[in-house]
């Protein structure tokens, strides 16, 4: 660059670099006090006595000046001032803050290089706070840039709302929850779209199970096992404040110990019949799209009973029927202690009866486990912890006396 250009080019933030030898006064002492002279708004001194060039050799010997002035100056009257040649003076072109970290190596350009400690940089401020300042929002710009990056896969599916969730502190986690939810909601809404057209050009139907029965009779045991036998994952609801809360796409759903107080009617209307265009579960946040084909009820209620919970107030004619409960239904199942029955409503009866033959003994409920438990009666399990024990070798009873002949009772 010739002095005319030099003269041209003005900037706020330059680096002056030299080689000690080469400097134009007889030491960095008085270096600093040419560069004092100057009333810099901020300016960092260091020496690089640590660096190697490219062939892995020990570099001479340098000095590294970042200054920042109040208003723009021109190389040339810089490089006056300092006594040096204009072309020692680079104008910095990016932001003041990364040539002072420069100065100790600490720039993602630098970090293969010596990290000099911050306690060598001579500076008219604070020099080890500034460089934490800086660290600390490069370390914030890079984790939301990373967030971004994690959200777009959440986006597209390269990477589930659990994986995601576990690559994020706590802090990050904080800020981002509902971010989260509102990424994975829109997931969830094209995979379900995509999976409900893919489920009406198979011409394939939804099961809705309902299995009703008191406390202890194994309804959500029954729906379990029947969940599993399809070899997916399958969801069951949460709290009865937000049950929809982590679903994440599941084709089997459980809602269980359901209640009438959990869900508005037409709600539930919707949630049986999922083929239907964006069919949404209730939740908190974000309402979720559902996915299933497959969906087992459990309740202290069989469907009429819990439509009468609902609706015991409500007029005859009243515009969301039972009927519209009981056709989307496919099986009814009701357990007691010791079986297990599909039944049919009979409107003339108003009333639930049995199907003929379809009835099972009941293996899930507390009743069934407890007679088939050794250790429900108390008597012999009092009796047992006197036997001598199954598991012990002959002769070891008598190693452990040998043991503890020393011990006094």
């Amino acid at each position: 660059m010739s002095d005319k250009e030099n003269c041209r080019v003005r900037s706020k933030n330059m680096m002056y670099t030299q080689q000690i030898r080469h400097l134009p006064v007889g030491s960095t002492d008085q270096l600093v006090s040419r560069v004092k002279k100057m009333a810099p708004k901020r300016y960092a001194l260091i020496v690089h006595d640590s660096d190697v060039n490219e062939q892995g050799e020990p570099a001479e010997d340098h000095v590294h000046v970042m200054l920042s002035f109040e208003n723009a100056r021109s190389i040339n009257s810089i490089a006056k001032e300092l006594g040096d040649e204009p072309q020692s003076i680079e104008m910095w072109k990016g932001k003041a803050e990364n040539g002072y970290s420069y100065l100790i190596h600490a720039t993602k350009d630098s970090g293969n290089k010596y990290q000099y400690p911050p306690s060598r940089v001579i500076a008219n401020f604070n020099y080890q706070e500034e460089i934490k300042r800086i660290t600390e929002e490069v370390e914030r710009s890079r984790q939301t840039a990373n967030s971004k990056i994690l959200l777009d896969s959440l986006y597209k599916g390269e990477i589930s709302k659990e994986e995601l969730e576990k690559r994020l502190s706590g802090s990050q986690y904080g800020r981002m929850r509902r971010q989260i939810e509102d990424v994975w909601c829109k997931h969830l809404q094209f995979q379900a779209a995509k999976w409900r057209e893919e489920m009406k050009k198979s011409g394939k139907r939804i099961k809705v199970i309902w299995i009703s029965g008191e406390a202890g009779t194994g309804k959500t045991s029954l729906a379990k096992e029947y969940a599993e036998k399809s070899g997916r994952p399958y969801f069951i609801t949460g709290s009865s404040r937000d049950i929809f809360q982590n679903y994440s796409g599941e084709h089997t759903i459980i809602l269980d110990e359901f209640r009438a107080d959990m869900m508005k009617y037409p709600d539930l209307l919707r949630i049986l019949d999922p083929f239907g265009s964006q069919v949404m579960a209730p939740s908190r946040y974000n309402d979720k799209p559902l996915a299933c084909d497959l969906i087992l009820i459990t309740s202290p209620y069989n469907p009429v009973e819990f439509y009468r919970q609902l609706f015991s107030r409500a007029p005859a004619n009243f515009v969301d029927s039972l009927e519209q409960l009981l056709r989307r239904i496919s099986l009814t199942i009701e357990m007691d202690a010791s079986h297990i029955r599909a039944v049919e409503y009979d409107k003339e009866a108003e009333a639930y009866r049995a199907v003929d033959n379809a009835e099972k003994e009941n293996r899930y409920s507390r009743h069934y486990r407890e007679q088939d438990s050794t250790a429900s009666n108390p008597k012999e399990l009092f009796e047992s912890m006197f036997r001598e024990a199954p598991c012990v070798e002959p002769g070891s009873l008598a190693s452990v006396g040998k043991e503890g002949d020393n011990e006094q009772d």
